[in-house]
């Protein structure tokens, strides 16, 4: 059965605020947002190439559904 989602385009924090708990906060209230318009899944894209955000999706909650994968020609 498919879950009612919402789609996160970009989780961005600027470098400097980087390991202060920031990206945590701020999909916390993207998530809280969701919930409050019904939706039950909150999706997110992240690079293979960015080590920041693969480790923020190892984060208690998140669980990896797919790898897409591309070659370019």
């Amino acid at each position: 059965m498919e879950l009612p989602a919402a789609w996160m385009d970009e989780l961005y924090v600027l470098e400097e605020h980087r390991r202060q708990g920031a990206a945590r906060v701020l999909f916390a209230a993207a998530e809280r947002a969701a919930r409050d318009k019904g939706v039950l899944r909150l999706d997110l894209l992240a690079w293979a190439l960015n080590a920041p955000a693969l480790a923020f999706c190892h984060s208690p909650g998140v669980t990896i559904l797919h790898r897409a994968l591309e070659k370019l020609f």
